[in-house]
């Protein structure tokens, strides 16, 4: 009589934590439906292969950001009968800079207050004696969102012409985010860095070997679908619990320069990044979010000024206008 021979068990599927403090989510939120997923092109002199970055300095890199706040949420009545949403706003943007020695230092930090309507809707609100004071922006979008979205824009596109200024006077710019908003794609010295991914760019063969990316490596490049160059790199070693793309960042280039100075720029940055990589003890975000924006982020805040005040502004301001509007009405 044959012995039963034991049912072969399949092994327990992994489980990770990510290194991300829960309240930022996850940096990898790819949906496997999304029909971007596989969508970059690889470049056949480049393959696809990890890269060891040579040993060497950068240069000055510029580490640019922004943070927005929303103020107030506002409402405008027209003449016919509509109500419209908007906000009062604020954003601040800078840069750190830094050559990896000396200390750095903060610079061309900015601080722009706005009432952003939706649905084309304008109307501003009189300054006030403390030094209050709002710009006024408009969006033809008229979903309750899109004021939110238009902030986002407008600080956006003044992060890109604070790279472009910047990159002129020579420095290694680094803009947080793609590059989608960069005021001049043609300077070869800006590059985008993205720590939340949203798409599998790279086809599937290429993407399963992703996660064996060494620490302090790169990728070689290949282009998004968007036509620009770009490359992984792995900030770090990866922790025991942490899932297998932990540490991986995204640098972005723009299109338009030859392929051999994308690689330089590649180079350039993947020498230079791990070493200002974010620590846990001093950042949720850590190691994606770059220890110069995390003080950079802490700096903009704090010149942003103190949220309920700037709620009270806007209030004293709303009743100003009115008082104002009956005076010219007598």
């Amino acid at each position: 009589m044959s012995k039963a021979v034991p049912a072969r068990l399949e092994p327990a599927p992994e489980i990770f934590v990510e290194p991300w403090s829960s309240g930022y989510g996850s940096p990898l939120q790819i949906d496997e439906g999304d029909e971007g997923n596989g969508a970059a092109q690889l470049i056949p002199e480049e393959g696809f292969e990890f890269v060891r970055p040579a040993a060497g300095g950068a240069g000055a890199i510029a580490f640019i950001d922004g943070v927005r706040r929303q103020e107030a949420a506002l409402s405008q009545l027209l003449a016919d009968g509509r109500y419209v949403p908007g906000i009062a706003g604020a954003y601040a943007t800078g840069a750190v800079l830094s050559d990896g020695e000396a200390t750095p230092i903060f610079t061309k930090e900015k601080v722009e207050r706005l009432i952003v309507w939706s649905g084309g809707a304008n109307g501003g609100l009189p300054a006030l004696p403390a030094g209050w004071s709002w710009t006024v922006a408009s969006t033809p979008d008229s979903s309750p969102q899109a004021p939110v979205r238009k902030l986002q824009e407008l600080m956006r596109r003044a992060e890109a012409r604070l790279g472009d200024l910047l990159a002129t006077e020579g420095y290694l710019v680094l803009l947080d985010g793609t590059l989608w908003f960069a005021a001049n794609y043609e300077k070869k010295n800006i590059a985008g860095y993205i720590k939340t991914h949203h798409v599998r760019l790279l086809p599937e063969a290429e993407a399963r070997r992703l996660p064996q990316l060494p620490a302090g490596w790169r990728t070689s490049i290949f282009r998004t679908p968007a036509n620009r160059y770009t490359c992984y790199l792995r900030l770090t070693e990866r922790t025991s619990y942490a899932p297998p793309l932990a540490g991986v960042v995204r640098l972005e280039f723009s299109g338009t320069i030859p392929l051999d100075e994308a690689r330089q720029m590649a180079e350039r940055f993947a020498a230079a990044l791990p070493r200002y990589a974010g620590v846990a003890h001093a950042d949720p975000r850590a190691p994606q979010n770059l220890q110069p924006v995390g003080v950079l982020e802490n700096r903009l805040r704090h010149l942003l000024g103190d949220g309920p005040m700037a709620e009270r502004a806007v209030r004293d301001a709303v009743r100003l206008r009115k008082t104002e509007g009956e005076r010219n009405n007598e």
